[in-house]
């Protein structure tokens, strides 16, 4: 999609016209509300000029005009309702088709947009500021049509009825509250922009605390985070009082100068009802005329507000559609020629990587290769770059150069990479789990699976006999990013997940941390048959889940510094060794404190 099609302009135009029908439906019955509306005060006129001729006056004469009156109340009602059925429906559905495209946009977007946007400014931008559009398609233009009809049909009733001249000495006062509102406008929009942002940043903090709740009560810090909560909320109070500050202002302003108009009116109203130039009735409807316009412009105030607030989010939501991927098909015309019969599976050659722009080296000149139905471990300390791998093979980050991370003798960009990812079963260090059933967090996949399989897959992760025992099985219901069960029972649902997937490769990103020694060597016998039918990848910090490895890459500050099978790793008398005799013992320790 071309870029200016995103735009809020183009966006809004594009769906004005698409529903032109519906909105000139809409009009069309405002315009007659407009019209209802502007009846009563020249029926009213006309019974009291009845009345005070004194003439033919009967009860039937009269209640004709009563029953007119009420004919015209109802009919008020049904247009109000069609009115509001057509407009409000309509801006609902524009909500709906933003916050829809704003979702697909997000999930389009690379990884480099998740890591300078939180979640809190994500779901501000889902709600508040969706909202906002919503009430500008919905009931600003509602009131700005019907603002622009009444005082149209008013001026063209009081001229043709009343006086030309009292017609014009209405329209005084819109040059000046036009000013007025081309004014007040620019602010209001700043002003609700900043309302906006603080809102944001508390919604950040209220998501940080309830998602991170263990942590804050572990750590006593419900005050101090109460405290910064409390600050963020009083920022957003400020904008928010400094906001309705303004609009404060501008609607009296804006009553200030129609009631100098009214009287104006009134005044020289009454002046033409003494001269006899204007009978009683119609200086009354005059007064009803004046009341009736008074009304939608009155209101100016809070159409003002709903269209600056509506422009100020749909730049914010604009900001968030403009932006591109960084990732995505076809980026790059290189084509790499691998003249190999047999490639491997996964290989690295001399890669280099580091973060955004950033002069720091995560990764330096990492060469492995991995072939179909061998296994690579991967070990070292916390940020030597470990899960940095995992994330480059699934192409969430791009590489400098081309031909550095080859799959089956391809670079990955020549991959689509739905057909990429599609070669990898994946688990991540952090256990993502979802708000369903056991059996749908496991085929969490686009085709579904048969039960017996999903079944088959939670056992090889050994999974199975705690799904069983729970009140309904696999159609139990997960909490919130699995709450309800735990940190390893997390990790093994997320093994099955992958082993369900079935790819050519296997990644396993320190999936085993929070399981214990003896389940972990359950898990590594279960997986050792699976890995034979593809090449996998484990990474860990724990030895014991790699040293069966066929391969074994220990990792330092970037860099390879030490390889080989875990016999010969042992025998090198470096890190592996170091880190191996530590473990054991503290193994040791832990086994022995359990046995006293």
């Amino acid at each position: 999609m071309d870029r200016s099609e995103n735009s809020g302009y183009f966006r809004t135009k594009s769906f004005l016209i698409k529903n032109r029908w519906r909105y000139l439906s809409g009009f069309f019955v405002l315009a007659f509300l407009a019209v209802f509306q502007l009846l009563v005060p020249r029926v009213t006129g006309d019974l009291i000029d009845h009345l005070n001729s004194g003439e033919g006056i009967t009860v039937s004469n009269s209640m004709r005009y009563v029953f007119i009156l009420l004919a015209i109340a109802f009919m008020l009602m049904i247009l109000h309702f069609i009115s509001r059925l057509l407009l409000m429906k309509t801006a609902n559905q524009f909500a709906h088709i933003e916050r829809t495209n704003m979702f697909g946009k997000i999930i389009d977007l690379s990884m480099d947009f998740f890591t300078k946007r939180s979640t809190g400014e994500i779901m501000a931008l889902a709600t508040n500021d969706v909202e906002a559009i919503r009430h500008m398609l919905g009931r600003g233009i509602m009131m700005f049509f019907n603002m622009i009809f009444v005082m149209v049909s008013s001026v063209i009733i009081i001229s043709s009825t009343i006086s030309f001249d009292m017609a014009l000495l209405l329209l005084i006062p819109m040059p000046l509250i036009m000013f007025v509102m081309s004014r007040f406008g620019i602010i209001i929009n700043r002003r609700f922009r900043h309302v906006q942002q603080t809102f944001q940043e508390m919604t950040e903090k209220a998501q940080e605390n309830i998602t991170g709740i263990r942590v804050v009560k572990a750590f006593v810090q419900e005050d101090h985070e109460s405290e910064n909560f409390s600050r963020l909320s009083n920022n957003n109070y400020d904008a928010n009082i400094s906001l309705v500050k303004v609009q404060g202002l501008f609607s009296p302003l804006i009553t200030l100068i129609m009631d100098l108009g009214q009287l104006f009116v009134l005044f020289f109203g009454g002046k033409l009802a003494l001269e006899g130039s204007i009978s009683l009735g119609d200086f009354i409807a005059l007064n009803s005329y004046v009341v009736i316009i008074m009304s939608p412009i009155r209101m100016i105030g809070n159409l003002i507000t709903l269209l600056q607030r509506g422009r100020a989010s749909m730049q914010r939501i604009t900001d968030v559609l403009k932006l591109d991927p960084d990732i995505f098909d076809g980026k790059f015309d290189y084509v790499h020629d691998d003249k190999r019969e047999d490639p491997p599976a996964v290989e690295f050659r001399d890669l280099s990587f580091s973060y955004g722009n950033g002069s720091f080296q995560v990764l330096d000149g990492i060469s492995f290769s991995i072939r179909k139905g061998k296994t690579l471990g991967v070990i070292g300390r916390v940020g030597s770059g470990k899960s940095t791998i995992a994330s480059l093979i699934l192409r969430l980050y791009e590489t400098k150069h081309r031909g550095e991370i080859l799959i089956e003798g391809r670079d990955i960009s020549e991959f689509s990479l739905e057909e990429l990812r599609d070669k990898i079963s994946y688990v991540p260090q952090e256990n993502v789990l979802f708000s369903d059933t056991f059996s749908n967090n496991i085929d969490f996949m686009p085709e579904k699976h048969d039960t017996a399989l999903i079944e088959e897959a939670a056992k090889k992760a050994h999974i199975y006999d705690m799904i069983t025992q729970t009140s309904k099985g696999f159609s139990t219901m997960l909490g919130e990013r699995g709450i309800n069960i735990s940190g390893g029972e997390k990790q093994r649902l997320s093994i099955a997940r992958a082993l369900l997937k079935g790819s050519d490769i296997l990644i396993l990103d320190d999936c085993l941390s929070a399981v214990d020694t003896d389940t972990e060597k359950e898990i590594i016998e279960s997986l050792r048959q699976e890995r034979t039918k593809r090449a996998s990848i484990i990474i860990s910090h724990r030895i014991s889940t790699v040293m069966d490895a066929d391969e074994i890459i220990v990792l330092d500050n970037g860099r390879i510094v030490e390889r080989g099978d875990h016999k010969s790793l042992i025998s090198q008398k470096g890190i592996y060794e170091r880190t191996y005799r530590r473990q054991t013992m503290e193994e040791e320790i832990m086994k022995k404190q359990v046995a006293d």
